[in-house]
């Protein structure tokens, strides 16, 4: 019968565990998610300004002209 009481000690706590990791690591994990989205989106945007920018330095819009 000890062995019952120690393997029951053992699953509650096992549970408990988890679900106090469920709290913890689900919320961080969906906030890296958030995170690595709007830095991608912060760098797509980023690419489409230097983008366009390159596009009006080459067609020699607003007085600047790249001498390549």
């Amino acid at each position: 019968m000890k062995t019952f009481a120690q393997l029951s000690a053992v699953g509650i706590a096992a549970v408990l565990l988890l679900k106090l990791l469920g709290v913890i690591v689900v919320p961080l994990l969906g906030f890296l998610a958030a995170a690595f989205a709007f830095g991608f989106k912060l760098l797509l945007i980023a690419a489409a300004v230097w983008l366009v920018l390159k596009l009006l330095r080459k067609s020699g819009c607003c007085g600047t002209r790249d001498e390549e």
